[in-house]
């Protein structure tokens, strides 16, 4: 795996509710300050937590991207 520089928050009411419809839970959302660090990853890992990168958010105009992501499965 690789590090890249990001910040984290936990997903807002937003996020979830625009998942669900989806059958998705997202937990946590990554913004990567430039979107040519994501390499159309399907996993990213945090503290030492999998998770499944569900909705990649390309924001028209500016250099950052967001992840949006859910649990992953320990066993996978």
């Amino acid at each position: 795996g690789r590090d890249v520089l990001c910040t984290v928050r936990s997903a807002s009411y937003q996020d979830i509710a625009a998942a669900g419809t989806d059958g998705l839970r997202p937990e946590l959302v990554f913004r990567l300050a430039h979107d040519f660090e994501y390499q159309d990853e399907k996993i990213a890992i945090y503290r030492s937590q999998r998770y499944n990168i569900d909705r990649v958010y390309f924001a028209d105009g500016q250099d950052w991207i967001e992840l949006t992501c859910s649990r992953g499965d320990p066993r996978v």
